[in-house]
């Protein structure tokens, strides 16, 4: 059996996060704080990150995910599924006093959306609104389209392919009135989405209108 001696000037506890699943399709997470348990000198390690040193020194990730010298867990964007346990240690600043602790992590992937950004609103029934593929899996959901100038000039809760797509008209939740065809050009989008576990997820990004 591993026998682990606590040295008396830091503590080092374990850390799961695995009733947490994260999902890093729309970019990395930084999922939690190794030192929100750890103790320093009797107190919370927390409280006196200038004291400590983390260092991770093990895990079954690649030695992908990170964790800082502040002790920030960091899963990096594209993390295939999995569970994973990593091992830190925990030093005090120029002095020999250390302890290990693990981390247990749990990684999830929905299917990423594909956002078309090509709109060629002509009528000719190729491209001729927004198309979000795979929106349909996350009803909760809230897009928003802003020109070149930073004004929104669209809006929708519960965006859909088949339901009022955007296709280059303004929605009348803007400051442009409702049914205004906007000007050809470049747009700017944010889509916020609650994914399968219910964690808010955000793309951003650029679209091209034309007629």
């Amino acid at each position: 059996a591993q026998v682990t001696i606590k040295l008396e000037a830091v503590e080092a506890v374990d850390d799961d996060y695995s009733t947490t699943p994260v999902n890093t399709v729309g970019g990395a997470k930084i999922i939690g704080n190794v030192l929100d348990n750890d103790r320093y000198q009797g107190g919370p390690a927390i409280n006196h990150k200038d004291k400590g040193i983390v260092s991770k020194v093990g895990g079954n990730d690649g030695d992908r995910i990170q964790i800082d010298r502040e002790g920030q867990v960091i899963v990096p964007q594209g993390m295939p599924a999995g569970t994973y346990t990593l091992e830190y240690k925990l030093c005090v600043e120029n002095t020999n006093s250390c302890d290990t602790a693990t981390v247990t992590v749990v990684v999830f992937q929905d299917k990423p959306l594909v956002i078309h950004n090509g709109i060629s609103a002509n009528g000719d029934g190729q491209n001729d609104y927004l198309h979000i593929e795979g929106i349909e899996r996350y009803r909760d959901n809230n897009l928003k389209i802003f020109n070149r100038w930073g004004v929104l000039v669209y809006e929708k809760d519960g965006y859909r392919n088949d339901t009022e797509p955007f296709d280059g008209h303004s929605n009348g939740r803007a400051t442009i009135s409702a049914g205004s065809k906007l000007p050809q050009g470049t747009y700017y989008y944010i889509l916020e989405y609650q994914d399968s576990v219910g964690q808010t997820q955000t793309n951003q990004g650029w679209l091209y209108l034309k007629y």
